[in-house]
């Protein structure tokens, strides 16, 4: 890989530029080395190590605010572990440490401006003389910010200067691009992952998100507890953004999202102390208190947090801090502070502002702090012992020192890289007792520890903070010491009520956590808890009462209990009735022959179109649908064909014979045998569940397909008394049989214009709902009544008003008589009276026109015969022989009822 760091003799060059660009072309003073930063605080050594600190506050217009007392507190922890390893002897034993400590004010140029006084020796750099540049400094303990510590990370690894940061927990600086950078503190992965246990120790289910919208922290950070959220079914209910100079209508609009969701009190704050401070200040404002806060260490320490207009706000926080053991040793360090003996300007300038005097004038300071003032106020300061000392013992290790022989003092930046690995070696136990080390990538080597302290007032309505730790997390284990209590906010943190079974979520502005409990719709359910939406109940079942599942819905058939199926039985057993009444009192009334012999295999074929009519009560499975589709188009198909046989056979005078007429029904029934067999492989019907309503399921017969097989079979059914029609057609003028011929023609036609009627509804009404079933079966049975109408009702009409029209078929049977009487004598005459009864209606019609009974022979001699032509008038003149011997003969056939 190439390198991307400076070389030795480019190094000047670039440390100029950066000059130049940072003093944005104001005019550079020539200073001694004493001199050259007088804004920071320099103590002279062997080796020297730079510090970052944010000692003012960062005002939101970029100013320098009042001095920061924990800032100061780190920087003389600093200042404490510096002069304390210089009085041991194991540890750079002949070795004298110094120090320069600048103040970055949080702000990351600054941090950048001030750090080129650790990589330069230059008291002047102008274009006319450029000298080679060898750094003092060993390594740079800081910054605290995480801006900062990105930026002067990237200053360091170009010119490969260690960077020991005791606060910067950005997971952005774990990356290999910087190299250079150490910390003695957790990545914020792990601040993350606490803050989320705490929030699921507490049962709070949802929160509000604040970050910082800058690409170090803010940014990284919110993605990470996003995911961690996520994870553990935490809901963010807001989460948003802010800047140190957000406006006014910025943190209003921020604080007006918070306030429309009335159940979420619990708030998790990442941002830089500074931002977090005005943030917090522009809340109080805006009255947005009353919420229990959760912070990172990164503003979570913050000393002014006990400020009137601030801690009204975070009244009750909790904050995470790295496990740390108070030294009172530092503590006592501390109070030994003089100003007025230090050449520390930040302290003169804090002691200034605090004790409202000035030092070197006629008003004199106090020696001392008041003793709870935010100095002294114990902090962890662990970290920035552990960046000192592992730089410290990096130092010793790369100096190859020893106690016999004490430690190599000559050092150059050409030894840094040697540093750095001493440093990633090292490994020590801590003031607090943890181990530190570190990873490969500058991590600390060992699991976080952190201290999850709550805040309070030392009493009621005071300002006066206490910081009470009431949790440990070690590496995941999360330890109660204390239960935390809150006394005026609600120990819940929720979006919205859990929403029940037969509910859903309604979400309130595409927030995925907080919603309103909407009841399903009543044709949809929800089973579980917090559902995020409603489901459809299958086709066959609704929704139970309370809307949490569904229940099957009783499935309708057509049975005897339902209206259609009432109606279906009534139509098919009044056409079963009526059918059989009208051929019965024909057969007893011996009107034969009929449609030339083919009216006994009619009426049978009639009876099976009422009869099949009644197949859809059975209940619809495939099989069952398949047989119905089969059997009540065949009953009709049997009708027609016969029809079109007696028809061809009165066409020709009754000569057709029995295969004739056998091939045209093969012919007929089996071109729709085929018909059916295709439909029942391409497309068969099936049963299908039709839902209506929510409590109404028709089980019905549907078809499948995109043309469905009953259309094409009553296509075919219209095609056949087309046919008949045809063949039927010159015999409407024949008056044999009482017009038989003129009945098979218009019971064709209308047979006809029938089915097509039913093929147009057939495709207008809808599928399922037992509709298309409910047509089929009265269709059936309304074709039976046209068949009994058209073909056996007229001859009811003749017996009773023209009886004589019914002649031709009685005059065949008397010819019979007539020749069996002439061939058997008088020895059969029980045989000769069952064929005088098949003359019964040709007696019957002399009866009726004449005295037949009192002056038969007188009438028989006188009778004239308007309508019966010679050759019949001899053979009623036979036919009047026969009866008067009969009646002579045999006695007992008078009594016959003729």
């Amino acid at each position: 890989m190439t390198s991307t760091r400076a070389t030795p003799h480019l190094k000047p060059l670039l440390v100029c530029l950066l000059f130049m660009i940072l003093s944005s072309g104001e005019e550079q003073d020539v200073h001694t080395q004493d001199e050259l930063y007088p804004a920071s605080f320099y103590r002279p050594g062997d080796l020297l190590l730079g510090g970052l600190f944010d000692i003012h506050f960062l005002l939101a217009g970029g100013e320098a605010g009042a001095v920061n007392p924990l800032s100061l507190q780190w920087m003389y922890a600093m200042v404490y572990e510096v002069e304390r390893l210089n009085n041991r002897t194991d540890i750079l034993p002949n070795v004298t440490l110094g120090f320069a400590i600048h103040d970055t004010r949080g702000d990351s140029s600054i941090a950048v401006y001030n750090s080129l006084a650790f990589i330069s020796t230059a008291t002047e750099c102008d274009s006319s003389q450029v000298t080679p540049l060898s750094s003092p400094f060993t390594a740079v303990i800081g910054p605290r910010t995480n801006t900062a510590a990105v930026d002067t990370a990237n200053l360091f690894d170009l010119f490969e200067l260690p960077q020991v940061s005791y606060a910067a927990s950005s997971t952005i600086l774990s990356q290999s691009q910087y190299g250079y950078f150490l910390r003695t503190v957790p990545t914020l992965d792990d601040q993350i992952r606490a803050i989320i246990d705490v929030i699921v120790h507490h049962n709070w289910t949802t929160v509000v998100l604040l970050y910082s919208e800058d690409f170090a922290l803010g940014f990284s950070a919110k993605e990470t507890f996003l995911a961690e959220a996520a994870e553990k079914g935490i809901c963010v209910a807001v989460s948003r953004g802010f800047r140190i100079d957000s406006s006014a209508e910025e943190i209003l609009h921020i604080g007006s999202e918070i306030r429309k969701y009335g159940n979420v009190r619990v708030i998790v704050g990442i941002a830089e102390e500074s931002a977090m401070l005005e943030l917090l200040s522009q809340f109080q404002r805006i009255g947005i208190i009353g919420y229990v806060w959760l912070g990172t260490d990164t503003w979570a320490l913050s000393t002014r947090l006990g400020e009137t207009e601030i801690f009204p706000v975070v009244r009750n926080m909790l904050g995470i801090a790295s496990h740390s053991v108070p030294s009172a040793d530092f503590y006592d360090f501390l109070r030994r502070i003089n100003p007025s003996s230090s050449e520390d300007p930040f302290i003169a300038e804090y002691w200034m502002s605090t004790t409202n005097c000035s030092l070197g004038s006629t008003s004199l300071c106090d020696d001392t702090l008041p003793s709870n003032d935010a100095f002294y106020v114990a902090i962890p300061v662990d970290s920035v012992f552990n960046a000192v000392g592992a730089t410290a013992r990096g130092l010793h290790d790369a100096l190859n020192c020893s106690s016999e022989h004490g430690c190599n003092k000559e050092y150059t930046s050409s030894d840094n890289p040697k540093l750095l690995s001493a440093i990633l070696n090292i490994s020590f136990t801590s003031q607090s007792g943890s181990m530190i080390s570190f990873q490969s990538n500058g991590d600390l080597g060992t699991p976080a520890w952190y201290d999850i302290r709550k805040l309070s007032a030392v009493e009621d309505n005071s300002t006066s903070c206490n910081w009470e730790t009431v949790l440990e997390w070690n590496d995941g284990d999360l330890l109660e010491l204390i239960p935390a209590l809150w006394a005026d906010t609600n120990s819940l943190s929720f979006c919205s009520v859990p929403c029940t079974p037969g509910q859903y979520r309604n979400k309130i502005a595409l927030n995925e956590c907080c919603w309103n409990c909407t009841q399903c719709a009543d044709d949809a359910y929800s089973q579980t808890a917090n559902a995020a939406s409603c489901a459809q109940c299958p086709p066959d079942q609704t929704v139970n009462s309370d809307g949490s599942g569904c229940v099957d819905i009783p499935h309708l058939y057509i049975d005897v209990t339902m209206a259609t199926g009432i109606s279906i039985i009534a139509f098919g057993a009044t056409g079963l009735l009526c059918s059989s009444i009208v051929y019965f009192v024909l057969v007893i009334k011996r009107v034969k022959p009929m449609y030339s012999n083919y009216g006994r295999i009619l009426f049978v074929a009639i009876c099976a179109c009422f009869g099949t009519s009644f197949l859809c009560l059975i209940k619809p499975t495939d099989w069952s649908c398949a047989i119905i589709a089969t059997l009540q188009p065949l009953s009709v198909t049997l009708v027609t064909s016969f029809m079109i046989v007696a028809g061809h056979s009165q066409y020709h005078d009754g000569k057709t014979s029995k295969i004739t007429a056998a091939l045209w029904i093969t012919t007929i029934v089996g071109v729709q045998v085929v018909v059916v067999v295709l439909w029942m492989i391409a497309a068969p019907p099936e049963s299908q569940v039709s839902v209506s309503s929510a409590d109404q399921a028709f089980v019905d017969c549907v078809n499948p397909g995109v043309l469905p097989g009953e259309l094409l079979l009553i296509c075919y059914h219209i095609l056949l008394d087309a046919v008949g029609a045809i063949l039927s057609h010159s015999l409407r003028r024949d008056k044999r049989y009482f017009y038989e011929g003129k009945f098979l023609f218009y019971t064709f036609v209308v047979h006809g214009m029938f089915w097509s009627a039913v093929s147009v509804t057939f495709l207008i009404v809808p599928v399922g709902y037992h509709v298309r079933t409910h047509l089929l079966s009265e269709s059936v049975s309304v074709a039976g009544f046209i068949y009994t109408g058209g073909l056996f009702v007229p001859k009811l009409y003749a017996l009773k008003y023209k009886p004589h029209m019914l002649r031709h078929c009685t005059v065949e049977r008397a010819k019979q008589v007539w020749k069996f009487k002439r061939k058997s004598g008088s020895k059969h005459s029980a045989r000769l009276r069952v064929c005088l009864r098949g003359c019964q209606q040709t007696i019957r019609v002399l009866k009726e026109e004449t005295d037949f009974l009192n002056n038969h022979n007188e009438y028989l001699r006188n009778m004239q015969f308007s309508d019966i032509s010679r050759q019949d008038y001899r053979l009623f003149s036979n036919l009047r022989d026969l009866y008067i011997d009969v009646m002579i003969t045999s006695p007992t056939v008078s009594g016959t009822s003729l």
